[in-house]
This record gives structure tokens, sequence and C-alpha cells, in this order.
């Protein structure tokens, strides 16, 4: 069962930095999953991280589409799920399924969060530069 803590320990348990995975899902409700090494914290009043996405990533499609997305940083032995998620397309494959990866319902977005993850934000986009 996943854990719910302040934002102020949340951003205390982020050191040392991690990689993490990001969370998201379309309207239809298929999930899709891809690792990403560019997270900060920006805010802390409102809090607030920002992530980078490349233009072409169907992660980055997928947040603008719904506008809410999870960062999850990646725990201990996931380094496979690492590898898999960022070798294949979330347009080809439902990594999530693939990986046999449990997940279970956010709190206050509708993304799935991933079970194993020691640190899960669940965000809404405020903005895409």
């Amino acid at each position: 069962m996943l854990e719910q803590v302040s934002i102020e320990e949340a951003l205390d348990r982020k050191y040392p930095e991690w990689l993490v995975f990001i969370v998201t899902h379309d309207p239809e409700g298929h999930d899709d999953i891809m690792p990403a090494g560019w997270c900060m914290s920006c805010s802390a009043n409102p809090p607030m991280l920002a992530i980078a996405l490349g233009e072409r990533r169907h992660t980055r499609e997928l947040v603008e589409r719904t506008g809410e997305f999870a960062v999850a940083f990646c725990g201990a032995g996931q380094v496979e799920a690492i590898t898999y998620t960022g070798t294949h397309s979330g347009r080809e494959v439902d990594k999530i399924a693939a990986l046999g990866l449990a997940t279970q319902p956010g709190v206050a977005t509708s993304v799935p969060l991933i079970v194993g993850c020691p640190l899960i934000f669940e965000c809404r986009l405020a903005g895409v530069m």
C-alpha cells in the first residue's frame, strides 16, 4: 500500500536525485510510462515540479492531451522496468501490462500509481515551454 506524506517530507525524500518514471494515460484510459532523468522542484508554494519531455514523445502528447501525469521515483529492483520503458514506445505496446507492473488508482488524478516506487507525485500540467 502506498503511503501519503506531506509535500515537505516528499521533497526531502527526493534526494539523492533518482531517475523517475513519467506515468500518463490517454482519454480512452490506455496507460503509459517512460523513464526520465530530467525532473526538478521549481516551486515550493505552490508545490511544482518541472520535467523535460521531447517534443515527439508519446508521453508528452498524452500529458498535453489530458493535462495530468504522475512523477514516480524509481525504486530498487526496477532496472529492468527502466530499460524496457526507455526502449519501447507506448504508441506500439502497453508497457505497464508487458512488464506486469502493479498499479493502484491515483488519489488526486486518474493516472495509475506504480506500486514499488518509493515516491510518487500526482501532477496537473501548469504549462509547456
